[in-house]
């Protein structure tokens, strides 16, 4: 992009029903040291009243309003069709990250060093409240599971990841334009690890030691984690990792909830089944995404 500054972006930011406390992660984005050129904020189908009240206090905000909870990737997407103007980067956030000062700059600045060039950039993610690492980016087992890695492994200010999560991420425009946006087959869940490895094929994707940000997190619910492993190693065509999360839902489901039965065994055992079934046809069942490990 032509006479973009390179340490410029733009910010897309995606509400679901967090509350008033959603606040602190718009007012944490707008006091970077490197403050956005631009903010959009996605209200995913909240219908909760919330950015109705806050709204009128971010004048420099735009928000919009989506007609559906299109997800993840739905949203993200729409919130980056929305950004007024061209910047270099997008700020990709939930609404739940709280961000250091100096979080995007830190990032800019890593980016700028690298011998490869970055296409993607993320911060150590720590659990709000506490000094606990969530995650300094992503990485695969040998059966293709995603695991967050939490352990620095250098002392470098930064380290190539397969891939980052998606709470929190800082990507290159030219990357959208040239690969493509979230694929919104997921929906919800894996997206994040999707984009960041089709992205990682063309440049770097790295976390960002000095740079940091805080979230809280919850367990992945039990269709879109065994949907989503399927459908993503379906995606690249790797037929043992296929197999891989099969064996694993399989074995979930016939040990964890069938055997055991612990409290609500009969739904988490048919969010299981259809979430497998689904990662090979590509079908969604939003309605299954309230089902969660215990």
């Amino acid at each position: 992009m032509k006479g973009v500054n390179v340490n410029e972006y733009g910010a897309v930011v995606l509400y679901y029903r967090r509350g008033v406390e959603f606040r602190s992660t718009l007012d944490d984005l707008l006091s970077q040291s490197v403050p956005p050129s631009d903010v959009v904020v996605v209200d995913n189908a909240s219908n909760d009243g919330v950015i109705e009240s806050i709204s009128h206090d971010y004048p420099s905000v735009s928000f919009i309003e989506s007609a559906s909870n299109v997800g993840y990737s739905g949203g993200m997407n729409l919130g980056m069709r929305s950004l007024r103007a061209d910047s270099a980067w997008i700020l990709c956030l939930t609404h739940e990250v709280r961000l250091d000062q100096d979080c995007v700059s830190e990032m800019l600045s890593a980016a700028g060093k690298s011998a490869i060039e970055v296409v993607q950039a993320g911060p150590v993610l720590q659990f709000l409240g506490t000094a606990d690492i969530w995650s300094r980016g992503g990485a695969f087992t040998r059966t293709g599971a995603p695991v967050h890695i939490v352990a620095r492994e250098s002392s470098a200010d930064f380290q190539e990841v397969n891939w980052l999560d998606g709470s929190c991420t800082l990507t290159r425009s030219a990357a959208f334009a040239k690969y493509g946006h979230f694929d919104e087959d997921f929906y919800l869940y894996w997206e994040d690890v999707e984009l960041s490895t089709r992205f990682g094929m063309h440049g770097a994707v790295i976390n960002v030691s000095t740079a940091n940000a805080k979230q809280s997190t919850s367990t992945t619910p039990v269709y879109y984690k065994a949907r989503n492993r399927v459908l993503y190693w379906r995606k690249r065509r790797s037929l043992i990792n296929v197999v891989h999360a099969v064996v694993f839902n399989a074995a979930k489901l016939s040990l964890q909830d069938v055997l055991l039965r612990k409290s609500g065994w009969r739904l988490r055992a048919r969010a299981r089944r259809l979430g497998m079934v689904d990662g090979f046809s590509g079908r969604l069942r939003p309605d299954l995404g309230g089902v969660r490990e215990i």
